[in-house]
């Protein structure tokens, strides 16, 4: 919808409606992950639970949205691309990226565990070969869902809020 404020969104049940291009908060999950994890009659719940939470941002004023990191048609809509293997990091991290470029909103929530939605791998700076120190060599992370600038192609840190974070890829 190029040259349009305003960009398709669907609710957590399939529906579709117009969504403001100024987002609040932004929910990102991978249906497809929760509905093999909990089963249609638990992701109804979940919907319920995440549409409360929709309606209660919306009575102090903000607006907030879900996207479907599973749904070609949603993340066609922030030009990015559907995650259909939720176990691959590199997907997610990316869909994530997509969505927040298209519609930077203030807030952004990640719904589900790492098995819905995985963590990236980061290095620990924190890493010792020494006995009393810690041998985590990586530490998994949502970290680096919170940067505002894509990592080039080669880069070896992602660039945090404050500081850049070494990663694995």
């Amino acid at each position: 919808m190029r040259g349009s404020n305003r960009i398709w969104l669907s609710t957590f049940d399939g529906t579709w409606g117009r969504a403001w291009a100024k987002i609040d908060k932004l929910i990102v999950t991978n249906v497809q992950a929760l509905r093999s994890k909990y089963g249609t009659r638990s992701l109804a719940e979940i919907s319920a639970a995440v549409d409360a939470m929709i309606a209660a941002d919306a009575a102090r004023g903000l607006v907030t949205r879900l996207i479907d990191l599973s749904s070609r048609s949603q993340m066609r809509a922030v030009r990015g691309k559907a995650v259909l293997d939720p176990d691959v990091r590199k997907a997610s991290n990316d869909a994530i990226d997509a969505a927040y470029r298209a519609l930077m909103p203030d807030y952004l929530v990640i719904l589900g565990s790492i098995d819905v939605v995985p963590h990236q791998s980061l290095v620990n700076p924190l890493f010792s070969k020494d006995p009393d120190g810690d041998d985590d060599r990586y530490v998994d992370s949502d970290l680096p869902y919170e940067v505002r600038r894509k990592r080039h192609a080669g880069e070896q840190l992602f660039p945090a809020a404050v500081h850049l974070v070494p990663h694995q890829d």
